[in-house]
Order: C-alpha cells, then sequence, then structure tokens
C-alpha cells in the first residue's frame, strides 16, 4: 500500500487557510507545501492541524498520528523557547536520534520517533521546510514506497554568475537550469533567505556550494540537484 505521512504545523503564530491574519499571525503555508510534496511521491498525505506552542497540544496531535508510516512537522525544532517538537521527541517512550544538520538553510532539523512511528521535525522557514524535506523526507517516503532511486537527481552545470556562501556547511542555493546549445548553465533565482518562498517557486534545482567554499565565480562548474521533475 501507499505509505501514510501524518503533516503537523506548530505554533501559536500559524493561522489555518480562511482564518483572518491578524498582527503576529502567518499564514500556515508548509502545511499546503508538503500535502502537495507527499502527494507528488504517491504517498498520502494526513493533515492533522496545526499544534499550538504547549507540549500538551503537540501531543494530542501526535496521539492522531499513530497509524501514519512517517510523521512530518514544521517548526519547533529550533532554539526558541517555544520550540517543543524535539522536547516531546526527547520524552519517555520516544526518541530523538539526532538534532541539527550541516547545511544551509534547513540546520534545525530533528528525527526520531513517536510512539513508534519514525518522525522528521522539518524547520519552520518556507524555503528550509522545503530544502530538508528534498535532503531528508522525500528519500525516507521513496524508501516506504519500495522505491531504489531515493536521492535528487545531480549534473553539473556552468554558473552565470558568480555566487556567494559564508562557508562552514554546504550551503544549498535555489537556481535556474536551463540548456543553452548543448551546455547546461544554472543561475541563482534571487535572494536566497529561508522566508523567501518565491525563491524555490521559480527555481527547479539546488546549487550546492561546498563548505569550504566562500565564492564560486561566474564560470565555474556547479554541482545542481534537480528538484522539478518536469525540467
Amino acid at each position: 500500500r501507499r505509505p501514510v505521512v501524518a503533516i503537523i504545523a506548530t505554533g501559536d503564530e500559524v493561522a489555518g487557510l480562511g482564518e483572518e491574519i491578524t498582527e503576529g499571525k502567518i499564514p500556515s503555508s508548509n502545511s499546503y507545501t508538503l500535502k502537495s510534496l507527499v502527494s507528488q511521491l504517491g504517498a498520502v498525505p494526513l493533515y492533522l492541524g496545526i499544534a499550538k506552542d504547549t507540549k500538551e497540544d503537540l501531543k494530542d496531535k501526535f496521539s492522531l498520528a499513530h497509524s501514519a508510516d512517517l510523521i512530518l512537522t514544521s517548526g519547533g525544532v529550533s532554539m526558541g523557547d517555544y520550540d517543543v517538537v524535539k522536547e516531546v521527541m526527547s520524552e519517555e517512550g520516544n526518541s530523538m536520534h539526532f538534532w541539527k544538520v550541516e547545511m544551509k538553510p534547513g540546520r534545525p532539523l530533528a528525527f526520531g520517533t513517536i510512539h513508534g512511528v519514525p518522525t522528521i521535525g522539518l524547520p519552520g522557514n518556507p524555503v528550509s521546510t522545503m530544502t530538508s524535506f528534498y535532503q531528508f523526507a522525500r528519500p525516507a517516503i521513496l524508501k516506504l514506497s519500495g522505491a531504489h532511486n531515493l536521492l535528487l537527481p545531480r549534473l553539473k552545470a556552468k554558473l552565470t554568475s558568480s555566487v556567494t556562501s559564508s562557508g562552514g556547511r554546504p550551503h544549498y542555493i535555489r537556481g535556474i537550469l536551463s540548456l543553452c546549445g548543448e551546455e547546461l548553465h544554472v543561475s541563482p533565482t534571487g535572494p536566497q533567505g529561508s522566508g523567501i518562498l518565491s525563491s524555490m517557486a521559480k527555481g527547479n534545482c539546488f546549487m550546492i556550494v561546498p563548505a569550504e567554499r566562500k565564492l564560486v565565480e561566474q564560470g565555474e562548474q556547479v554541482v545542481c540537484e534537480v528538484f522539478q521533475a518536469s525540467w
């Protein structure tokens, strides 16, 4: 059967579809992004709504996911006072196998189990959520589906303009890959902030800048991971 993937958004500031966006509120874009990405892989999304910033409310949502094959949460895994996902994951009966990964965006990612169900705690910023999904949740869902090719296809392309990074960890820069004659070219989508969802919407690949590089010059070859299947 197709794997069932439970999806839970977290945060007092997150507003559901149709809810008025008042001061201090943000729309739950990650919920709908994750539902779409899960569906594209042939799995069944089970959206369980938005958990408030309390362990009690989050536990109530997790209790609804006991029959799922995988749980995805967005938000609640950073360093803030109200980031409770990793707290619940660390309680007795659950487990947290790791927290934080060496990548940008998407560093505050957690993995463990909730009541025996594998759980990936994705970061809350929209671009971080999607980047982390492609790197961690997508392979897990494909593995649950019985697939053998789990990772995004990689190829090399020539940079049309220089790109910079702060170094120290691999940077996943959103790019636009194109074929120019017989040569592959790639360019950044524009501003790369982790809250700029349009950088994903415009792009079709990640340009991977290695941890040891802070500058990749125009004309250099860069490794790209293609995430837009239609390309």
